[in-house]
């Protein structure tokens, strides 16, 4: 594997065991997938994690780099397979969902390439290998959600179930949260406490301030001279006072 291949990010190392609430299981191994957007020229990259332990071994947690989302993948029986490479955006289909009628529209058709490996996996996934997805939205009776079908090796054909975790979610399936921490935001969050804070410091430390007006002057600036404000100078042409001022605004005597 090169060093600079891209790297999992979810809280999950290989080996990993879970107690959720009503099973234990285990992270096996995983495949971290990139898809090439040309409109930004850049990769987008995800990470999913072989589970097994749960109700169906062929079972996934995905998370996404750039939404930052965990989804736990479930595979589920449709009437027949379902090809992405044959699908586009808006298409609709008439099929069965574990027995029952539902209507399928598809959401998005994705091209991928596998990029990093490692662990033990159900299947044979080969680095820099295509991996061809589409989203699809279904309807079953009053239930509405999102499966993923997907196609490996030219000829796999995989239908999942795709249900996002909330961090109260992965504590109730994993018994802990595998979301990690944003570090830029936490940083940056950081940051703007503590420049705050700063200011608010700044803003009450006491200085003080000298100014001078005309001995003809007795209210200069429209404003009396503070009894508080203590004379340090005079000449026949003006007298000198000293103040106490708080902050660093631009408000004081001759602004």
């Amino acid at each position: 594997m090169g060093i600079f291949s891209p790297r999992p990010k979810a809280r999950i190392k290989l080996h990993d065991h879970f107690m959720g609430e009503k099973t234990s299981t285990t992270a096996t191994g995983y495949a971290i997938y990139k898809e090439w957007d040309k409109a930004d020229g850049k990769h987008y990259y995800w990470e999913e994690w072989e589970i097994r332990g749960l109700k169906d071994f062929d079972s996934w947690l995905e998370y996404d780099h750039y939404t930052g989302l965990i989804t736990l993948y479930e595979p589920v029986k449709v009437a027949h397979p379902i090809d992405p490479t044959t699908l586009h955006i808006g298409q609709q289909i008439k099929t069965t969902i574990e027995g029952k009628e539902a209507t399928l529209t598809v959401r998005e058709v994705g091209h991928s390439t596998v990029a990093r490996i490692e662990g033990t996996l159900s299947y044979h996934i080969f680095l820099n290998e295509p991996m061809v997805y589409a989203e699809i939205a279904y309807t079953v009776g009053n239930e509405n959600g999102v499966i993923s079908a997907e196609r490996y090796n030219t000829k796999e054909f995989d239908v999942y179930k795709g249900r996002v975790l909330k961090k109260a979610d992965q504590k109730k399936v994993l018994g802990r949260v595998v979301q990690p921490v944003i570090r830029g935001t936490t940083v940056w969050s950081l940051f703007s406490v503590l420049f705050f804070v700063g200011l608010l410091t700044f803003a009450f430390i006491p200085r003080s301030e000298t100014y001078c007006t005309p001995r003809t002057v007795t209210n200069p600036s429209g404003t009396p001279t503070a009894s508080a404000d203590k004379q340090v100078s005079q000449s026949d042409s003006q007298t000198c006072y000293k103040r106490t001022i708080y902050g660093g605004g631009s408000s004081g005597v001759g602004k």
